[in-house]
């Protein structure tokens, strides 16, 4: 067996390798691009609660300092 014989079985495995994972990809694309979309909305939670977090260290802060007033 030659080294040309031996590249064209690679060839050959590489190719139907690859032929049988396309379905595999695929699914892996699509769970790829769910799991981005989740990613993206904890993304946009975690900012909103970050905000009402420091709205309400802001009242707490402003509380304390009026404490005496409010009572």
């Amino acid at each position: 067996m030659t080294n040309d014989d031996i590249k064209k079985i690679g060839d050959v495995v590489e190719q139907k390798i690859k032929t049988a994972l396309k379905p595999v990809n695929a699914k892996l694309d699509n769970h790829t691009a769910i799991l981005q979309q989740h990613g993206d909305k904890l993304d946009n939670h975690t900012a909103s609660l970050v905000k009402i977090e420091q709205t309400l260290k802001t009242y707490a802060d402003m509380y304390k300092v009026n404490k005496e007033k409010n009572e």
